[in-house]
């Protein structure tokens, strides 16, 4: 018998030629791999991240959200999971959670969005013809700049090619 370590977990494997009695080890070993496998995001799936994001960006200077951007030759649609917050010191947090879906139809990116929970909280994103999406925001109104606080969450489930 080899050792074979998977999932954090040391299963002793037959070797070729291995007396019998060694199905239970072999069963475990399958089990564990089919756990792992099944936890494996798809091709070009994204972790959660969190971005900041800036406060009274116009819409001529939209910004890119790093790390959210979609390669049309690893996947042609998504689902993105999303949480926005901002808030500044002379105004309470304002957040909203929502799902964006992104679909390329063989020559341009396109996206749809549609808030979940929460207020509108004055960003509007965007997806570029290269597949990254961008956003812009409002003013949020602060006696200092330093006090405002914006970020985005996001995450997807498997891609679609």
């Amino acid at each position: 018998m080899s050792d074979l370590r998977i999932n954090g977990k040391v299963i002793p494997y037959p070797d070729d030629g291995s007396e019998p009695g060694w199905g239970e080890n072999a069963s475990t070993w399958a089990s564990e791999v089919s756990t792992v496998l099944d936890s494996i995001s798809g091709l070009g799936t994204i972790s959660e991240t969190q971005v900041t994001l800036e406060n009274n960006l116009i819409e001529a200077n939209k910004k890119s959200v790093s790390g959210l951007v979609f390669n049309q030759n690893l996947t042609t649609s998504s689902t993105i999971y999303y949480r926005i917050s901002r808030k500044s010191d002379i105004s309470t947090e304002i957040a909203e959670t929502g799902e964006l879906v992104v679909f390329y139809d063989g020559s341009t990116w396109k996206m749809t969005r549609e808030i979940k929970s929460g207020v509108v909280t004055g960003i509007y994103l965007d997806i570029s013809s290269a597949g990254q999406v961008q956003y812009y925001s409002t003013n949020l109104p602060t006696t200092n700049p330093t006090t405002y606080v914006g970020f985005i969450k996001f995450k997807t489930d498997v891609n679609i090619k």
